[in-house]
């Protein structure tokens, strides 16, 4: 069995701790309670399987607050594929990877847990009416953190419950699951929800949906091959005031994706300069990134894997630095078009 890091579990533990952290006081608010009730859900909004997928646990603090963890991972088709399956997993690990903390770290322990999930196949798994054929990995994890909890007298239940019936907690689950799925892969969801507020003390960080119309720039990108190892590209950052074009020499790229990639990333860390150095926080700034590159647009909206090797690196940091801006809008250019747009370069 291969003992690579299995991106699911690592996005939950990210999770936590980014919750742990924003959401400090309802962090703190948990630990007092010795009865949990925990909504929690998945989901695979752009393809199932193969695409992005996101997931949410919603842990209510008292009728009207509650601690959120979500996140997500970007699309996978290498097995196992991403999935919503291994979403809804996903968010029921989160439950038990919180238990597993608490108890390494020596806190109190509530006694009882419900989790309450509209997922028919996590319920009767987790209950083992239902055999877990697939999704070992994600399931042999959950089955350790059962036997963690168990033994420290925490008793757990799972309730199924009917999706999209206004069920409170469950609806802002189905938000936040979606919304941890486009955060993977650096958007926004198309359509967001304020059913509830997350926390009183802290920020939503649900975001509406960025229109190119909204957008304060535009990365316009270019690639060429010059050579069997080498291309030229060029960016251009645009405003509705004024725009500048810069060429960018590579030397050792051997196809137009992983070319039109590394502009990206210049055009990216270009405007993060540009931002820095008039004292401007870019989380205060959209940003509409054009481009003819079909393959590459399709890696970072999730809905294709990314199986090259030499592109996977290249794909984590565009979607690690598209995070820095309030929300990108990915559109598909006409490679003749953007030529000519760009002869400048």
């Amino acid at each position: 069995m291969s003992s690579a890091p299995i991106p699911e579990l690592t996005a939950v533990q990210e999770a936590i701790q980014k919750a742990r952290s924003r959401q400090a006081d309802g962090w703190e608010s948990l630990q007092s309670l010795t009865d949990w009730e925990i909504y929690t859900d998945g989901s695979a909004p752009i393809k199932n399987p193969g695409g992005a997928i996101g997931f949410s646990s919603v842990f209510v603090l008292d009728k009207e607050t509650a601690w959120e963890v979500y996140g997500g991972t970007p699309g996978r088709t290498s097995e196992p594929a991403t999935s919503n399956n291994r979403a809804e997993i996903a968010g029921a690990l989160t439950i038990l990877e919180v238990i597993y903390q608490l108890t390494q770290q020596g806190e109190s322990l509530p006694g009882r847990v419900m989790i309450v999930c509209d997922s028919q196949y996590v319920v009767n798994c987790a209950q083992g009416r239902w055999k877990k054929h697939k999704n070992k990995d994600l399931w042999r994890r959950f089955d350790q953190l059962m036997c963690v909890a168990r033994g420290k007298k925490v008793k757990i239940d799972f309730r199924w419950t009917r999706a999209h019936v206004g069920t409170k907690w469950n609806e802002r689950a189905d938000v936040l699951a979606k919304d941890g799925a486009f955060l993977a892969i650096g958007q926004d969801a198309p359509q967001s929800s304020d059913v509830v507020s997350c926390s009183p003390q802290e920020p939503s960080e649900t975001k509406a949906a960025v229109k190119d119309s909204d957008c304060h720039y535009t990365l316009y990108l270019y690639s060429e091959m010059t050579g069997k190892t080498g291309a030229k590209g060029s960016y251009r950052l645009a405003t509705p005031n004024r725009e500048r074009t810069a060429v960018v020499e590579l030397d050792d790229v051997i196809t137009l994706d992983e070319a039109e990639y590394q502009v990206l990333l210049e055009g990216f860390h270009d405007l993060l300069k540009t931002l820095g150095d008039a004292d401007r926080d870019s989380k205060d700034f959209r940003v509409a990134v054009d481009s003819s590159r079909d393959l590459m647009l399709k890696q970072i909206r999730g809905h294709y894997g990314v199986k090259s090797e030499r592109l996977q690196p290249l794909h984590k940091q565009v979607l690690q630095t598209a995070r820095k801006f309030a929300g990108v809008h990915w559109n598909k250019s006409d490679k003749k078009d953007m030529k000519e747009a760009l002869k400048s370069w």
